[in-house]
């Protein structure tokens, strides 16, 4: 699967960040509440790779969908709430952990210059925001006037994650704003769960796909503020296979690190949220059995030693003892504040940095009779090749 090409389609998907496809009645006669909705086929659903969703029709040119899956890719949920009218198209995407509290949203246009990203906190009795709008890189907090996320498993994720959204706008006023009375309305459909009884949706239903919004790196412009311009790395010329002589397994990652001596506190527990700290950047390799990997999907989270800056360096990691089989692995950068947040799961996931490529690790063996493989590699796009040794014949 091309992340990059993926995040392209979802970049054609997003928002621009007034939903001027959802007036109130005082904004563009657009009605303040959702009338007439239903669930959207399963068959659609699916071809999105979106698991729940609704959609309503707000006049004969504009229709509105709210769909919900898990995160594979990073843990937890995604919500998109799109508006869809002539010559138009907006989005609002949210990213809620497994407590069903919002660590993400997104807010922009079709150009990544344009997109507008903010990462969020609550802690205590306080929101923590840092954005980006317009070029610009702000850090605000906000008194938590109505409590939202759930630390309880839900039985119904899709509701609790409307619930979620509906709760945490309330104490951010520009987003409340861009939602409007109908898209708070239309959410709160799903938060109440009257959707579960509603008929199938039969008209046309436009949001975007799944596998395009879930990309690790949309937070780019943020996560260059901690990790800069650096890079990590598989060498592609190493076969990754096999165990060593003594009898264990190794990958090598490699890192070029060019970030800045300084970056923006994310811990409000050790200061002012958004004040400048030394910056620590530290190695990690994740593995697990998906050819996409990213911290929600991964077997294994393995933690490696502080980078120094303005080097390239390497760091060797030994994996656990793996079954046969192919593996996935994928190295990736993390800073001081995220590597602490790890500990109680809440670090956001989209402020790491990540190999752009994910690759195979084989831990297999075979032998047929004399005949015995010798060695075993991932070819991309043509799967699992091997080298075989064959006894010469006796004369």
């Amino acid at each position: 699967m091309n992340i990059q090409k993926l995040s392209y389609v979802f970049l054609l998907c997003f928002s621009v960040f007034t939903f001027t496809g959802c007036e109130d009645d005082e904004n563009g006669g657009k009605p303040q509440t959702v009338g007439a909705y239903g669930s959207i086929p399963t068959e659609a659903l699916n071809k999105m790779h979106w698991k729940w969703g609704i959609a309503s029709r707000i006049n004969d040119e504009t229709t509105a969908t709210f769909v919900c899956n898990r995160d594979s890719l990073g843990g937890g949920y995604v919500a998109a709430f799109s508006v869809d009218g002539f010559n138009s198209h907006t989005t609002l995407t949210f990213f809620v952990d497994d407590r069903f509290d919002v660590t993400t949203f997104l807010m922009g246009t079709s150009s990544e210059y344009n997109a507008n990203t903010y990462i969020v906190q609550q802690k205590g009795g306080n929101i923590y925001l840092t954005g980006t709008a317009n070029g610009n890189t702000k850090h605000r907090t906000y008194a938590l006037q109505s409590p939202y996320g759930n630390s309880q498993t839900s039985s119904d994720p899709f509701s609790a994650v409307a619930s979620s959204i509906l709760s945490f706008s309330q104490n951010i006023d520009f987003l409340s704003e861009n939602l409007k009375s109908y898209g708070r309305d239309f959410i709160g459909k799903v938060a109440s769960g009257d959707y579960a009884g509603q008929p199938v949706y039969d008209g046309q239903a436009l949001f975007p796909e799944y596998d395009a919004v879930c990309n690790l790196n949309h937070l780019e412009t943020i996560r260059r503020l901690i990790t800069g311009e650096s890079a990590v790395y598989l060498d592609s010329s190493e076969n990754l296979y096999g165990k060593g002589p003594d009898g264990k397994s190794y990958v090598t990652v490699y890192a070029r690190i060019n970030t800045p001596t300084e970056t923006f506190n994310r811990n409000p527990e050790e200061g002012e949220y958004g004040a400048t700290k030394a910056l620590k950047l530290y190695c990690g390799l994740l593995i697990g059995q998906h050819n996409v990997l990213g911290p929600g999907n991964a077997l294994y989270d393995l933690k490696g030693e502080e980078l120094l800056s303005g080097h390239e360096q390497s760091q060797t990691f030994e994996l656990p003892d793996l079954a046969p089989g192919i593996y996935y692995v994928r190295p990736y950068l993390i800073a001081e504040d995220e590597l602490q947040a790890q500990a109680t799961g809440k670090a956001n996931p989209r402020l790491l940095l990540y190999a752009e490529d994910t690759r195979a690790y084989l831990t297999l063996d075979a032998h047929l009779g004399e005949i015995e493989m010798t060695d075993c590699y991932y070819v991309a796009n043509s799967g699992v090749q091997a080298d075989l040794s064959f006894p010469y014949p006796s004369l």
